[in-house]
């Protein structure tokens, strides 16, 4: 499933874009309506072809197995599992708020799993149907609220709204022209993406939410039917966080070579699939001149002398494209 992507607005554009128009069809206040709405080594690689590697956990962005914290650094070791908020089994909580001229519909329906609140709207114009669910809920440090959404309509605007307890101050984060999937697609708001859309505090972060509102506004109008499925509130490393060591896990293996020796930080060990075992790392004399047949440049025979260790360049490439890949999913991550 791919995943919706669009460019969120700010809380001034959108005053200033339908403002006007909301005023005109607003009978009265709505809740939470604003006043006016104007590495290097094959040992530890392998083959790229065959690798089978799950990582369990996210990769450190120095592609270390191992590192310190550095100073003023929160070191994370696991994530906290998701919140379901709710899984629509029982869409009675959710209430219907269009504005004036706006038909609107709640509903049960199925789901992506088991049962999923159905939102059918109607607009004349312009307008909006706002689904808003009432709530007791503490914010993480960090989070991504996520949900799964289909629909069958035109092209129109996807609005996430966050209300605190005195039902005057507003966050939100705005999906602009949204073409609605016919097939369950994730939907993915993190916490940067959420912004102060008005109120009388006049900004900052929100900590405690009492209500929800999953809104569509008119965009290019008309009739349509969206569902969502699957709400939850998804913890995530603080900014800045030292993520955990990576771990490695695959299906199969060559004996001694198991997937976790892939993700141990020891450059003398790699992973392999059966019968792939990959040679031991290669060596070269430390001589000034080359070896021949029967002597070398220790001068004894049969080239027997002191010797170190050479990593081979494919495999060095490997590792180092391995490194900048963990780094972009460490950064990735934290975001």
């Amino acid at each position: 499933m791919r995943e919706i992507t669009g460019a969120g607005a700010g809380p001034r554009a959108e005053k200033e874009r339908t403002g006007g128009a909301r005023r005109g069809a607003r009978g009265g206040r709505r809740p939470g309506a604003r006043p006016a709405r104007p590495a290097g080594s094959r040992s530890r690689v392998g083959l790229p072809a065959l690798l089978r590697v799950a990582l369990l956990l996210p990769l450190l962005s120095g592609g270390a197995a191992a590192q310190a914290t550095p100073p003023g650094v929160t070191e994370v070791s696991v994530a906290a599992p998701p919140r379901t908020i709710d899984d629509f089994e029982y869409v009675p909580g959710w209430t219907a708020h269009p504005a004036s001229g706006v038909e609107m519909k709640l509903s049960a329906d199925r789901g992506a799993h088991g049962r999923a609140l159905r939102i059918d709207f109607r607009f004349h114009g312009g307008g909006y149907a706002i689904a808003r669910k009432e709530l007791n809920l503490d914010l993480p440090e960090n989070y991504a609220f996520t949900f799964l959404l289909r629909g069958r309509a035109p092209a129109n605007h996807i609005e996430f709204k966050l209300v605190d307890p005195s039902n005057e101050n507003v966050w939100w984060h705005v999906r602009r022209d949204v073409a609605f999937p016919e097939e369950w697609t994730p939907f993915t708001i993190k916490k940067r993406q959420i912004s102060f859309a008005w109120g009388p505090i006049g900004g900052g972060e929100i900590r405690r939410v009492a209500a929800i509102e999953i809104v569509v506004t008119a965009g290019n109008g008309g009739e349509g039917t969206v569902w969502i499925d699957d709400l939850q509130l998804r913890p995530l490393p603080p900014p800045g966080a030292a993520l955990p060591a990576p771990q490695a896990a695959g299906t199969t293996s060559a004996a001694d070579h198991e997937a976790a020796m892939a993700a141990d930080g020891d450059t003398l060990t790699w992973w392999s699939p059966p019968g792939t075992i990959a040679p031991p790392p290669s060596r070269s004399t430390s001589g000034s001149s080359a070896s021949t047949a029967g002597s070398s440049s220790t001068g004894r025979p049969g080239g027997i002398g002191p010797t170190t260790t050479s990593r081979s360049p494919t495999t060095a490439a490997a590792g180092a494209c391995a490194a900048r890949s963990a780094a972009r999913t460490a950064a990735a991550t934290r975001s």
